[in-house]
């Protein structure tokens, strides 16, 4: 069985030549052959060496998608140390949290973003003893005395290769398919995030089969853009690299990702569902911003009757070529449940988009949907039956659980989590509520989500949430019924393609606080609780109630506070006691309510809606 290391080798040695790796800088994109991704991760190798790492000792790596994280993830595995990845806009109080927890020796940082993140805390970090940088912009004034630059540590690395010539070959073939390859974080969104452990084989051996049974080749074009911390990341990017030797394209920054993916064209796709929202919401403002009929009449159709030749000449082809998915051979979907109606907006847009269904401990997958999933009614939340060598059983409480090949160790020094979390006989409770329909999985919500209303339906508040966050015009909702007799919700507009609407309608604003108050935004906001109201049963349930009261917020969520985690996902417990004031104006049917700071000066008066 192999392990990343030697499947690096074997790239350098039988495919050497081959485009591994693309990056844009300065409008120019920069490639680098598998031997050249050899070269640099030996160097890179040799300079933890000669700096003292052990195999089995833990190194992060901070920072967005760039060459030098993805080399030194390589070289710290082709060691036997293992990588932890981590977001590279984590606070520093989250740094420390999470650098004290793996016991990290080294950390390898993209630039001064995170670099400023540690150096607060670093002589709070007895373990660090080692700190290598990328980008060298801005750091001349720095101590050095804990940090390296990138090519100060590949000069040292070259000259520890020189003095041990067979360093990197011995090295390299003592890891072993059960060593350590990354701790994983879990998101977080109940609590704590915890590192989850997992080996070479639980990622390698799942990737082959996935890549098996969809049809990955060699050949793909794959647009690295999403944090590397994420285990779906470490899954369909790195792994599928690694097991596949495709090509991946990283974009020059977080604000050219859209441009830079239309230049790529990637074959296979990776995103979470608030990406997929992204283009969806800004392919609907494009179309009504647009003079032109002919756009207005194919959208208009493409849910209820689909494409057409024409369209497809006219309009959807160009759609596609625009947003970068004219060359999409595989698209994926996972993290979170897709809206029904964005997901269905895909397909008839002629996107083979698949949700997938997995989590850390699951090394990023468990399933993907087959055909028969895109015909359910659900088709959103029927994620596939489980990958050969994934075993998938409902427990009490109807809680998702799975073992097999793809199976963490277990999470870092928390055994008491461990054992909560993992069976005597390895099933692994996954937190998510869900049912086998002919042995393909149903998720239907996070088990620690779901309550009750006071006339004993049950609340589930995600689907709801994801009927609201359909438009175009939401970008966030949140929505509160437990042990009450109706739904409120807090509404975050898009303010993107809320404020282009606003435009078109020649209305003055001054920014989110304002247009959030606007008489005409109100009534658009009213009007999508109201479509969501008159579909009740079908997206909360039998019985459920309906959304009385709503309000839509001056800002939106912040994950630098917790509301949302860094995958923006949202923490409910912190929304519930941060918004608590609000919350309870809302349930005492009062029509406004006013924000203010920590001094008592207004901030924002909000308006409080009857559905």
């Amino acid at each position: 069985m192999e392990t990343f290391p030697s499947l690096l080798q074997q790239h350098a040695t039988q495919s050497g030549n081959r485009t591994a790796l693309r990056m844009k800088k300065h409008g120019i994109w920069n490639s680098y052959t598998w031997s050249e991704v050899a070269n640099e991760v030996q160097k890179l190798a040799c300079g933890f060496a000669a700096t003292g790492l052990k195999p089995g000792e833990k190194v992060a790596v901070i920072g967005n998608n760039v060459p030098p994280l993805f080399f030194s993830i390589l070289a710290v595995q082709s060691l036997g140390a293992v990588p932890v990845t981590m977001h590279a806009d984590s606070t520093t109080d989250e740094l420390k949290g999470l650098l004290e927890n793996c016991e990290a020796r080294f950390a390898v940082l993209q630039d001064q973003q995170q670099v400023d993140a540690i150096y607060e805390v670093i002589k709070e970090l007895p373990l660090l003893t080692e700190v290598v940088y990328f980008d060298v912009r801005g750091m001349q004034e720095y101590d050095h005395t804990h940090l390296k630059s990138y090519i100060e540590f590949e000069d040292l690395g070259e000259q520890f290769a020189k003095e041990h010539p067979n360093f990197m070959s011995d090295v390299a073939a003592k890891v072993t398919p059960e060593t350590d390859a990354f701790i994983v974080y879990t998101a977080g969104t109940s609590g704590q995030c915890r590192g989850a452990v997992l080996s070479h084989s639980s990622f390698l051996t799942t990737g082959q089969v996935f890549a098996d049974q969809e049809g990955i080749s060699d050949n793909e074009e794959v647009y690295a853009y999403l944090p590397l911390c994420y285990a779906s990341t470490l899954f369909f990017v790195y792994t599928l690299w690694m097991v596949k030797g495709y090509t991946i394209n990283c974009p020059e920054s977080n604000e050219t990702i859209l441009s830079d993916m239309r230049e790529v064209g990637p074959s296979m796709f990776y995103a979470p569902p608030h990406f997929y929202k992204l283009l969806y919401s800004q392919i609907n403002s494009r179309s009504e911003s647009t003079k032109s009929k002919l756009l207005d009449k194919h959208m208009s159709k493409l849910l209820t009757e689909g494409r057409s030749w024409l369209g497809d000449k006219l309009v959807f082809n160009q759609i596609k070529d625009l947003y970068g998915l004219s060359h999409i051979k595989h698209a994926y979907v996972g993290g979170d449940v897709l809206s029904e109606e964005v997901f269905r907006f895909y397909v008839a847009l002629g996107v083979n988009l698949k949700a997938t269904y997995g989590c850390a401990e699951s090394a990023g997958c468990m399933s993907v949907q087959g055909s028969s999933d895109l015909k359910s009614d659900h088709s959103e939340s029927m994620v596939g039956a489980p990958l050969p060598g994934v075993d998938v059983k409902i427990g009490a409480d109807q809680e998702i659980m799975f073992k097999g090949m793809n199976a963490f160790k277990g999470y870092y020094r928390d055994e008491a989590h461990t054992s909560a979390v993992v069976s005597a006989d390895g099933w692994i409770k996954t937190g998510d509520v869900g049912e086998l329909v002919d042995g393909h999985i149903h998720v239907i919500e996070r088990a620690d989500c779901i309550s009750k209303f006071n006339n004993g339906a049950d609340f589930r508040p995600k689907q709801i949430e994801n009927a609201l966050k359909a438009s175009p015009y939401i970008m966030d909702a949140v929505v509160i019924g437990e042990h009450k007799d109706h739904m409120a919700a807090l509404i975050v507009i898009d303010a993107a393609t809320v404020g282009a609407w606003a435009e078109r309608r020649q209305m003055q604003f001054t920014g989110l606080r304002d247009l959030a108050t606007k008489d005409e935004v109100v009534e658009l906001i009213s009007t999508k609780i109201k479509d969501v109201n008159d579909c009740m049963e079908h997206v909360g349930g039998t019985n459920c109630p309906q959304i009385k009261r709503h309000t839509i917020l001056h800002k939106e969520f912040n994950a630098g506070i917790g509301e949302m985690t860094r995958s923006r996902k949202i923490r409910r417990d912190i929304i519930a006691d941060n918004y608590k004031p609000l919350i309870d104006a809302l349930f005492a049917d009062a029509d406004k309510f006013d924000v203010t700071d920590s001094n008592g000066e207004l901030v924002a008066q909000l308006r409080l809606q009857t559905a």
